[in-house]
């Protein structure tokens, strides 16, 4: 388990909002999660109605899913904007952008390093 999230309310409608707002502002990369079966079931007509019973998640998931893949956009936009952040390469002073020292920077000490190795390194620099 990553993580444990708990909603409350004064309401059962407001905490199943405050869950709601929660899950979509969580962000966990780089492995499979199960956050969007939770916001399914949180969207979900009998969940909401509490028509709850031991067949629920077997209903629930013999349904196609209506979600959209909205927040799978926004993740993939982000990803991809941090990527072109830490693949950007300042030139070289002199070398107009060419060659093989052109992105060379204090970060690579000059060698050609791969993005992944160059973003783990900036990481690194930040947690100290």
């Amino acid at each position: 388990m990553l993580a444990k999230l708990v909603g409350y309310g004064e309401t059962r409608e407001y905490a199943v909002h405050r869950v709601l707002r929660a899950l979509d502002e969580y962000f966990i990369g780089g492995i499979k999660t199960n956050i969007s079966l939770f916001r399914r079931i949180l969207r979900d007509c009998d969940f909401l109605a509490g028509k709850l019973d031991t067949g629920f998640l077997d209903r629930l998931l013999a349904t196609k899913s209506t979600e959209s893949d909205e927040h799978l956009i926004r993740m993939a936009a982000l990803g991809a904007g941090i990527f072109a952040a830490l693949t950007l390469k300042p030139a070289a002073p002199g070398a107009n952008g060419a060659g093989p020292s052109a992105g060379a920077n204090a970060i690579t000490g000059g060698e050609h390093v791969s993005n992944w190795k160059r973003a783990a390194r900036v990481e690194a620099l930040r947690q100290r």
